[in-house]
């Protein structure tokens, strides 16, 4: 196993332009682990137990119009499972406060081509 000092002794022999790389590569390290800490922690949050009578307060009442379809009422919206796990996951990307920039900026560096396969990532 590498050690400590053997990287560094490595990173430094590097030209400049690869050294900035191996930068880059830990500040991503970095980030995907800040991003599963974020994760976990959220998980552990919205796992904690809750009465149905809690988890249903919401939408107490909204059969109270006595329609047989609950489209005709607006204060209630029906979505299908997906649909509402594809908007808890967005509100939940959404929390990020620089998610919008980011992706943005992501999808310009995509577009000038200005990526870098795995194998430049890693080194294979």
């Amino acid at each position: 196993m590498i050690t400590l000092e053997t990287a560094i002794d490595k990173i430094k022999q590097l030209p400049a332009e690869q050294r900035n790389e191996v930068i880059k590569f830990v500040e991503f390290l970095e980030f995907k682990l800040s991003q599963k800490k974020n994760t976990q922690e959220q998980i552990a949050e919205n796992e904690k137990e809750i009465s149905f009578a809690e988890a249903a307060k919401e939408f107490m009442g909204c059969l109270d119009s006595k329609l047989e379809d609950l489209s005709y009422n607006p204060n209630y919206i029906l979505l299908s499972q997906a649909d509402w796990e594809s908007l808890v996951e967005t509100t939940k990307w959404l929390q990020f406060p620089n998610i919008i920039s980011d992706v943005e900026s992501a999808r310009s560096e995509y577009a000038n081509n200005e990526t870098l396969t795995m194998d430049q990532v890693f080194g294979s």
